[in-house]
């Protein structure tokens, strides 16, 4: 969590409160709502919906650094494997957060989409706000990455 958010019972923001989450407290998310904003998460005071970012697109939650995030990388070896959007979703967070290493696996299409077919990645895709990974990268202070 990179700011303080209360964890409920459903999606609705007018739900039961289950606990407030601390910046820092980590969470696996298990859903994303009907409000592409809203995700269903486990965490160690239980499960329930947060919200994801403000209604201003600031981001509440972020993924893991440093120790805990090699562990998890290394528990999935297919990175960018999945449907397009899925990969495209994989690549601009991987900008925002600054990590080369997924970037350059992204836009050599990785081993899955040689193996199998799949064409390259495109480097230019962005999200449904038009953002592209290099305006992540320059948004978030990402030098390595711009």
């Amino acid at each position: 969590m990179l700011s303080q958010v209360t964890l409920r019972t459903a999606e609705d923001p007018d739900s039961a409160e289950v606990c407030d989450l601390q910046p820092g407290t980590i969470v696996t998310i298990a859903a994303i709502g009907t409000d592409p904003r809203c995700a269903k998460v486990w965490t160690a005071a239980g499960e329930g919906w947060l919200p994801l970012s403000t209604a201003q697109g600031q981001f509440l939650v972020g993924k893991i650094q440093g120790q805990a995030a090699k562990v998890r990388s290394s528990t999935s070896p297919r990175l960018f494997a999945g449907s397009q959007q899925e990969r495209m979703k994989k690549f601009l967070e991987s900008a925002r957060v600054g990590d080369l290493d997924a970037l350059r696996k992204a836009s050599n299409g990785g081993l899955s989409s040689t193996v199998f077919g799949v064409g390259k990645f495109d480097a230019n895709c962005s999200d449904v706000r038009g953002m592209t990974a290099l305006i992540y990268a320059s948004a978030f202070g990402q030098r390595n990455i711009v």
